[in-house]
């Protein structure tokens, strides 16, 4: 496929969160390896109202 350049003029505090977005590397392995661990069968189920009862305590 050919590449081709995108060049945009958008406000700094948007290009700062563009930037974060496109940087962040730790996130994606943490999703990677969280995406093993379940494969592996050592993930924990739960249903969304277990959920919101462990968050209101």
């Amino acid at each position: 496929m050919a590449q081709a350049t995108v060049s945009a003029r958008i406000d700094s505090k948007d290009k700062e969160s563009f930037d974060k977005f496109c940087s962040n590397a730790s996130d994606i392995e943490a999703l990677k390896k969280g995406i093993e661990q379940l494969n592996a069968g050592k993930g924990i189920v739960k249903t969304i109202e277990e959920l919101e009862a462990m968050e209101n305590g």
